[in-house]
């Protein structure tokens, strides 16, 4: 079932293989993930015993490991068959590479517009002339009046559509003591609006090929910068005459990378639940690939890692639960997921396990007037929607975003932009009540989410008394009654 809110979906991966010291993409090396006892100093004594190297923990996952196999060997199926045997290993998993797409930005044609592709802009192109508003608060960044999904206002009004963030803001709330952690591409800290907020403790490069490091920096071309976007969007640092403003500007912001090139089970567990005690809100704006025939979703570790932030669970006994999880100190980590961008090639949410975990904040997008968007997809997992807008060449900026190489962008559209503006929301949430249970938030969406167009047929409702919808969910928007 599917209780509709509004949020904005987020961040999907791009195909290129990439030498990684976690999983490196060539033929020649195989990876294992190892169940086994004896902690980390028995991991790396059965690494030597078998001719292996041992690469790390997965993640949080205690008695779980990677290990790399660089040998060609003969009779592989022998050689794992003695892994498994040895003395306490429980399980011996040869990880197999698959691409997660990024939920980039859609092209093709609207049924009112036509899409041009993104445009980058630099902070100084385009400062559009300050306009009267009864808001309390100004900012000196430049692309702040055209950021009309924070508030809407003179040319970039939004037919009264916007997050409503001002009133929050004023209450001086604005993401303080929380931390965001993006899972994409990269993120570029050494942007002018995000060096500040950075947080390399949330951080971690999952496709370095130097060993491990907690410096997410992108490769520095234009499809590596999807990560730095989205974490735009979150953090951005107000007041300080550059680009645009961030919806919890306080907030800590990481990134993991983890896109740029296949990936294996091993690697999203590890990206998952990297640091999970002190990562509030993970973003996620990635998945299988919204084509309308791939189904896919969570393999095995990833499911168990979902699992063991929000319930901390024994690999032993994946269903056995205790009453606390892993993530936040046992308040449980908060995963948000864009919903996908397949709506154009009739994809169904449905067929995306990430969309459809009970463990995730599924995000979709509307336009600026709160119309479901054209490629967005229906399906009852999506837990709400934000704001993005529909057509890149329509008369809004479609959401303002920090870029790589010292730069920003206005138009960012998609569910990639919409999971990081709901995660900024819930990052406001979480400063006004840090002891919210990752369920607390769900519950917490559902009972504040407004509906954008009641005049749209097909709500109903359920038998919990919420309004219910198999494609536009309630928008999440109006932040001053979720924090109420």
């Amino acid at each position: 079932m599917f209780s509709a809110v509004v949020l904005v979906l987020g961040c999907l991966l791009q195909m290129k293989l990439v030498t990684t010291e976690g999983h490196r993409g060539t033929n020649r090396h195989v990876f294992y993930a190892v169940q086994m006892d004896g902690g980390i100093s028995a991991a790396r004594a059965l690494a030597e015993q078998h001719g292996l190297e041992f690469i790390q923990q997965v993640g949080s996952l205690e008695g779980l490991y990677t290990l790399r196999d660089s040998r060609g060997r003969n009779d592989r199926a022998t050689f794992e068959n003695r892994l498994s045997t040895t003395l306490g290993v429980h399980r011996v998993q040869r990880q197999h590479s698959h691409y997660r797409d990024k939920r980039v930005p859609v092209t093709g044609l609207d049924h009112s517009t036509t899409h041009s592709s993104q445009r980058r802009e630099s902070a100084t192109d385009r400062q559009p002339e300050e306009n009267e508003s009864d808001q309390s608060l100004t900012f000196n960044d430049p692309l702040w009046p055209m950021q009309w999904e924070l508030f809407a206002q003179g040319e970039y009004i939004s037919s009264g559509f916007d997050l409503n963030v001002m009133p929050v803001w004023s209450n001086n709330i604005t993401g303080n003591g929380v931390v965001v952690s993006i899972i994409d591409d990269g993120v570029d800290h050494t942007n002018k609006d995000l060096k500040k907020n950075f947080e390399a403790l949330a951080s971690f490069d999952l496709r370095s090929s130097h060993g491990l490091s907690h410096d997410p920096m992108p490769v520095r071309d234009e499809e590596n910068s999807h990560g730095t976007r989205c974490a735009g969007e979150v953090a951005m640092e107000a007041n300080n005459s550059y680009c645009g403003v961030g919806i919890a500007f306080n907030a800590r912001i990481g990134g993991i990378r983890l896109l740029d090139g296949s990936v294996t089970d091993a690697m999203e567990a590890t990206a998952l639940t990297f640091n999970i005690p002190f990562i509030d809100i993970y973003v996620c704006s990635w998945g299988p690939r919204d084509d309308g025939a791939a189904m896919d979703g969570p393999h095995s570790l990833t499911a168990q890692a979902l699992r063991l932030g929000t319930h901390k669970a024994r690999l032993s006994s994946p269903r056995s639960h205790c009453c606390l999880s892993d993530g936040r100190g046992g308040k449980g980590s908060v995963f948000v997921w864009a919903a996908g961008n397949g709506g154009m090639m009739r994809d169904h949410c449905g067929a995306d396990g990430y969309v459809n975990s009970i463990y995730t904040v599924a995000i979709g997008a509307v336009s600026q007037t709160g119309k479901p968007t054209f490629f967005g997809e229906p399906c009852p997992g999506v837990m709400a929607v934000t704001l993005t807008g529909a057509g890149v060449g329509g008369p809004l900026p479609l959401v303002t975003v920090t870029n790589i190489d010292d730069g920003c962008v206005t138009h960012f559209p998609g569910t990639s932009s919409a999971a990081p503006i709901a995660a900024g929301i819930l990052a406001l949430v979480l400063e006004v009540n840090p002891e919210l249970t990752w369920r607390d938030v769900q519950h917490l969406i559902a009972k504040t989410a407004k509906i954008p167009d009641p005049k749209e047929p097909g709500w109903n409702i359920n038998a919990a008394g919420y309004h219910v919808h198999h494609r536009p969910p309630k928008d999440i928007s109006p932040y001053g009654k979720i924090h109420d």
